[in-house]
């Protein structure tokens, strides 16, 4: 009785799923060929119409003209400005040059008096450092006098010759600090007055190649200016230059027979309908071959009841 059922229930789950594919499949064939029939006056290409055709030619190279003609004008005013710019910067080269001399020949001066007056400080304050040296010899000298027989004393408190000999050791020493402290201020003073007789013979050159620095400086610009324009200028006579050919128009007119014969192949079934349905069946048979049985969860059970069946010992 059980091996029955289940033979039963496998032959309906087959018989289902085989028989609603080819009812779902049925379907949507019926209802694609029924509406290639319905639009079937489409399969066909439309007899164009001459006058259309040349009535739609007529005013696409009308709008082509119009832009044609701005575009023209467009351009033509973009050299016109170009040129206005370029003469405007031919005529005020002097006067471009003159402005950007007299900035280099203002920044050299600024820099030439930050200098003079950085020069001119140091050398007032070397001054000032050995004047202050010389006036307070004096008073030094018997400061360190002072200090020198402290020294000996405390070398030779005893006195005599000892004494004697070590505060001339100790006045010789001082006498030649002092003397190099003054070397030392006076060379100091020495150099900073010879470096800013150096830059006061300078400066001359200094202004001299301001102004070449400058002259350069605008031939440059110029020359970078020049040179854009002149791409500028080739480049909007090139574009003036340009007009339509007549394999344009004859394109266009093809373009045109095109568009006027509308969608080929019953509305556009051919180009995208055939493409969809077989599409659609390949979905279906795929789906139809991997998604697994409903009944087969039932089929299990029963097999698995079956032998539990078999396994039990029969009562007496």
């Amino acid at each position: 009785m059980k091996l029955t059922q289940i033979k039963s229930i496998k032959t309906n789950s087959e018989d289902l799923n085989t028989g609603g594919f080819f009812l779902l499949l049925s379907v949507v064939v019926i209802l694609s060929f029924t509406v290639f029939l319905w639009r079937a006056d489409h399969f066909s290409q439309k007899r164009i119409d001459n006058g259309k055709v040349q009535e739609t030619v007529g005013d696409r190279i009308q709008a082509l003209g119009r832009f044609d003609q701005e575009r023209q004008t467009r351009l033509q005013q973009q050299w016109d400005n170009t040129v206005r710019q370029f003469t405007v910067f031919t005529n005020s080269r002097e006067g471009r040059l003159q402005e950007i001399l007299g900035q280099s020949i203002v920044g050299m001066t600024q820099t030439i008096l930050m200098e003079q007056n950085r020069l001119r400080g140091a050398v007032v304050r070397a001054q000032k450092d050995l004047r202050l040296f010389n006036e307070g010899r004096d008073a030094r000298w018997q400061e360190k006098l002072c200090g020198a027989v402290m020294k000996a004393y405390r070398r030779a408190p005893e006195g005599g010759v000892a004494f004697q000999l070590t505060f001339e050791r100790e006045t010789i020493r001082l006498g030649k600090l002092e003397a190099r402290t003054t070397r030392n201020l006076q060379s100091t003073l020495g150099a900073l007055m010879a470096q800013e007789a150096r830059f006061h013979m300078a400066i001359p050159g200094m202004y001299r190649d301001a102004i070449e620095s400058a002259q350069r400086s605008a031939q440059l610009l110029e020359a970078s200016y020049m040179a854009s324009t002149g791409r500028i200028l080739d480049g909007l006579k090139t574009d003036l230059s340009w007009q339509r050919r007549p394999e344009d128009y004859t394109r266009l007119i093809g373009v045109v027979q095109e568009v006027l014969r509308n969608h080929r192949g019953a509305g556009g079934f051919v180009e995208y309908g055939w493409p969809a349905l077989t599409g659609l069946l390949v979905a279906m048979v795929w789906m139809g071959l991997t998604i697994p049985k409903g009944p087969s969860a039932d089929v299990d059970a029963a097999k698995e009841e079956m032998a539990i069946d078999l396994s039990m010992p029969k009562a007496a």
